[in-house]
């Protein structure tokens, strides 16, 4: 037990170190999905005239209630006369303020904080323009609207991670245990499930706390009135299923106990993405949804699943070993390829065109991406062409074997914290 245990926290411990690492970098690069595109009075621009309104045009439907627009002199003092943030009349993806009192000669700056009502995530920013004057260049005052940090990107970048892992391992409890194993859950398998919703759960909630900071509302109340608000306690009300599911399998362990929670692991995983990217376009949103639906779940059936395959090994003879690995290779077979076809179509859509990925922060977190799921995939590979016919062979010849799933592992938990902080990018293709 004690070299069980040895084997698994050395695995864990490096997948933890460069997950950390690599969240802690691209967090601070992480931004929000509704850019701003368009503005009048425009950025740089020297009015002959004050101006009547600020209007402010965004790639995504903003959240009025919850976004804040900050107009400040060149000294840093509010503006007075501005009244409160509203929607543009006939633009879903405009906000507005009016100036009822005139502005005099100089240079003025428009701070604003912005949450998008499709997915809830914050964009920031800040632009100068001049009345009776041009701005001079450096001119943007920046004001503390923004409610954003790098401790708040990196919770919410952690929270996916750990919401990714809980749901990866649930489903691959599912479809190995139900699939490969026959129904039976491998010695130590039913401590682990239980941490997988634990897992998830406590990646939800840093996600939540994360929002509610990044939004600026003082409890989680007002923000479960928003739409974004909603999306989470979605997620929190399919979490509950699964962990159901999991008191399923504890009480009535058999063949049918696997489904239940892949059922209820495939269902968590439908409501996140329908509060992710894949919502976010206008057109073919049921197809982009239905995509990143059963790309994640593949994800989870091909990454969740190594872990279990190490623990059906333990305590199995020599021809079941041969054929949990002959099965499971068949399955990572299916799954690596509807996990690639899936990605590139998802690729597509998001990056848009050359220029989007290599000239994007998203773009080239998604080539990093991509870079380490072909490691994982070479990796497959070799367990597929020479650790899987060995041990058809040999049933007692599963050492490779082994020492590759770990180093899967490792890299499938990268490969994870890289989904969480291309989740809180901006893909240039929206």
């Amino acid at each position: 037990m004690s070299a069980r245990l040895s084997s698994a926290g050395w695995v864990l411990g490096i997948a933890l170190a460069i997950c950390g690492g690599w969240i802690l970098i691209g967090a601070s690069q992480a931004a929000a999905h509704a850019d701003l595109q368009s503005a009048t009075p425009a950025a740089d621009a020297a009015l002959k005239q004050p101006p009547s309104e600020i209007v402010l045009t965004f790639s995504e439907a903003p959240d009025p209630g919850h976004s804040l627009i900050k107009v400040v002199d060149a000294s840093g003092r509010p503006v007075d006369g501005v009244t409160g943030v509203e929607g543009v009349p006939g633009d879903p993806n405009g906000l507005r303020v009016i100036l009822t009192s005139a502005l005099s000669r100089g240079t003025y700056s428009v701070n604003w904080r912005v949450v998008s009502a499709d997915d809830g995530h914050v964009s920031t920013g800040a632009y100068a323009f001049g009345v009776g004057m041009a701005p001079a260049p450096g001119a943007v005052v920046v004001t503390e609207i923004l409610h954003s940090s790098r401790r708040i990107s990196l919770a919410a970048a952690a929270g996916r991670w750990l919401f990714y892992v809980g749901l990866a391992l649930l489903m691959g409890a599912a479809a190995i245990c139900g699939l490969v194993l026959r129904g039976r859950i491998p010695g130590g398998g039913t401590p682990v499930i239980r941490w997988a919703i634990v897992v998830a759960v406590v990646g939800l909630g840093l996600s939540t706390e994360a929002e509610r900071a990044a939004i600026g509302v003082p409890r989680l109340l007002p923000l479960f009135a928003t739409h974004e608000g909603t999306l989470l306690l979605a997620q929190g009300a399919a979490l509950v299923l699964c962990a159901v599911a999991v008191v399923v399998v504890d009480l009535f362990p058999g063949r049918w106990a696997p489904a239940t929670l892949g059922a209820t692991a495939a269902l968590a995983m439908l409501v996140h993405v329908s509060a992710g990217h894949a919502h976010s376009p206008a057109d073919g949103r049921a197809l982009h949804v239905a995509t990143q639906w059963i790309h994640m779940a593949a994800v989870g059936v091909w990454i969740g699943g190594l872990p279990w395959l190490l623990m059906g090994l333990r305590g199995s003879d020599r021809a079941e070993r041969s054929r949990v690995v002959a099965a499971f290779s068949r399955l990572a077979t299916i799954t690596l390829a509807v996990v690639l076809v899936t990605g590139i179509l998802r690729a597509f859509a998001e990056v848009g065109s050359r220029a989007g990925l290599l000239e994007s922060t998203y773009g080239r977190t998604l080539l990093v991406k991509l870079a380490l799921v072909a490691g994982l995939a070479g990796l497959g590979a070799l367990q597929h062409f020479r650790s899987v016919p060995r041990v058809a062979a040999d049933g007692d010849a599963t050492r490779p074997l082994r020492l590759t799933a770990r180093g899967e592992l490792a890299l499938a938990a990268v490969v994870l914290a890289t989904t969480a902080v291309l989740s809180g990018l901006a893909p240039p293709g929206t």
